[in-house]
């Protein structure tokens, strides 16, 4: 009888350690044995540890899920360009733009309005892009910069900069965007461009001269029946989706609806 109780109860221990929720959950000792992690202190610490570590089981890690990229960058263009935007400190930046197997890369503070042109060359990592004198260097979100006898380490991507970037060699002065649906305005001396349908169509209208009243500015314009509407106002706005802060609040009536965002001059 000891004996059979005794088996009993190692045979329960047994089923309890390897034992599976109905739906595929993994057992609390198992988790705790795989994937320890050090334990919390106060009334809820031991619940809490449990759950996390059950949590950690149940979701992909960071190293399963993604790659981090060379740098940040919005998707590229038909033409197989990229732009990127490069923040060196102490007010220098860099705008770059990739084609395969070269770069040209802008600096109002540092080359004014030249711009320097240079083809790829071969790299241990990352992109380098060189013509032996100056250099292009981007690694894993950091680009290093020599031009003109001087040397820029560790300068930062900024990913929101590079659609501005990208509008301004277009020849905007005024960008706006919103959300829900997604659209994007540009403005500049010729035209207004409105872009929906997730950047698939554009509806470019002839520009003229905004009217101006206190802190606001409406541009009003048409194509053919269609009405564009725009108010910019210097009212400060944060995307509602990315958070990025920009100067002005912004309002589009376009083909009988009114879109709302957030917009910056250049």
């Amino acid at each position: 009888m000891v004996w059979g109780a005794a088996l009993a109860v190692i045979v329960a221990a047994a089923m309890l350690v390897t034992r599976t929720d109905p739906v595929g959950a993994p057992d609390v000792v198992a988790v705790l044995e795989q994937a320890p992690l050090p334990l919390p202190t106060g009334p809820r610490a031991g619940l809490e540890a449990l759950q996390r570590q059950v949590q950690l089981t149940q979701e992909p890690t960071r190293e399963q899920t993604s790659v981090p990229p060379v740098i940040a960058a919005d998707e590229p263009a038909p033409d197989g360009s990229r732009r990127f935007v490069f923040d060196c400190g102490n007010g220098i930046t860099f705008a770059v733009r990739t084609v395969p197997g070269e770069a040209s890369v802008r600096s109002a503070q540092i080359l004014g309005t030249d711009v320097m042109t240079l083809p790829q060359a071969e790299a241990a990592a990352g992109a380098r892009y060189t013509d032996g004198t100056s250099l292009y260097w981007s690694r894993g979100g950091l680009a290093t910069f020599e031009v003109r006898g001087r040397s820029f380490a560790d300068c930062t991507s900024s990913p929101g900069a590079a659609p501005s970037a990208e509008a301004r060699a277009r020849g905007a002065t005024f960008r706006a965007l919103g959300n829900e649906p997604s659209w994007i305005l540009e403005i500049s001396p010729q035209q207004l461009t409105m872009i929906t349908e997730l950047g698939e169509r554009r509806t470019e209208f002839p520009h003229r001269d905004p009217t101006v009243a206190g802190a606001r500015t409406t541009y009003r314009s048409f194509a053919g029946t269609q009405e564009l509407v725009v108010a910019i106002d210097r009212v400060p706005c944060n995307d509602s989706m990315s958070g990025e802060p920009f100067d002005n609040t912004v309002s589009v009536t376009f083909e009988g609806t009114t879109l709302y965002g957030c917009g910056r001059a250049f």
